[in-house]
């Protein structure tokens, strides 16, 4: 993908979001890929997000292996700090979650927000 293509794909869904909520959010993760190319972090930049996030358990969720797989994928990976490659609109992913938050409880973790994770706290 060139420079420009990537950033119109990138401005054009920051302009949806914006339209929905008011602002185009804080945090730019790219699709189908874990690490966003320096073309990729330069071009969301410029789009206004200065901040790229990267995932560090991908729980292969897309692939739909179903529930049960999911949530073993997350439970097995997950340690503290962890962010968790989860995606909306599969029918795994949603009846993993309760397993899965319930299997982070057990643990001793919690699910955060990106900025809880991300923002320093004043020591």
């Amino acid at each position: 993908m060139d420079a420009a293509t990537a950033y119109r794909e990138i401005s054009t869904c920051a302009d949806r979001i914006r339209a929905l909520t008011g602002s185009p959010g804080r945090w730019f993760r790219p699709s189908q890929t874990q690490y966003a190319s320096a073309l990729l972090k330069e071009q969301a930049a410029r789009a206004g997000y200065p901040t790229c996030l990267s995932y560090s358990l991908d729980s292969r969720d897309h692939t739909d292996p179903g529930p049960d797989a999911v949530a073993r994928t997350v439970l097995a990976g997950v340690r503290p700090g962890s962010v968790v490659s989860l995606h909306c609109g599969h029918e795994g992913t949603t009846a993993a979650l309760p397993v899965i938050l319930d299997g982070l409880r057990a643990k001793g973790l919690r699910p955060v927000t990106a900025g809880d994770l991300f923002t320093p706290t004043a020591a």
